[in-house]
């Protein structure tokens, strides 16, 4: 084989890998952590407010896993007027869960929810107390 064909095999194996990792790359699926991120964005500075309003009351909210149980302990739990708990799992949103906080007398809730597949999650509770919002993000891993 002379000298040319040499350059065209080369170049032909370098184009085929070249076409081999495109189509790997563009069959990934991309998780986003939301789908109206943009939408979010701007909505921004109301989160920072939330998460600030959330760290400067006397008392923390407690969220843990429990089997099949979210447990939220919280001594104001009772004035909590409506909020929403997301389990959100980073590395495949198929597992990620939202759930609803009913309103009622006790100061700690268990909350049904799927069986948590073992590994990281990232916990979001949401809530509105005396016409204001609240935030608190925690991050807990699922044994």
């Amino acid at each position: 084989m002379n000298f040319g064909k040499w350059i065209v095999v080369a170049f032909v194996l370098f184009a085929g890998i070249l076409a081999t990792m495109v189509v790997i790359c563009v069959r990934q699926d991309v998780n986003l952590v939301s789908k109206d991120y943009y939408e979010q964005e701007l909505k921004h500075q109301t989160k920072i407010d939330q998460l600030r309003n959330a760290s400067e009351l006397p008392v923390q909210p407690s969220i843990g896993l429990e089997a099949n149980n979210l447990r939220i302990s919280f001594s104001e739990l009772p004035k909590v007027e409506k909020g929403h708990v997301k389990l959100m799992r980073p590395s495949n949103e198929k597992f990620d869960q939202e759930l609803e906080i009913a309103p009622g007398p006790d100061t700690t809730r268990l909350i049904t929810i799927n069986q948590p597949i073992p590994g990281l999650y990232r916990i979001r509770m949401e809530w509105e107390m005396n016409g204001k919002g609240y935030t608190v993000e925690k991050t807990i891993v699922a044994p």
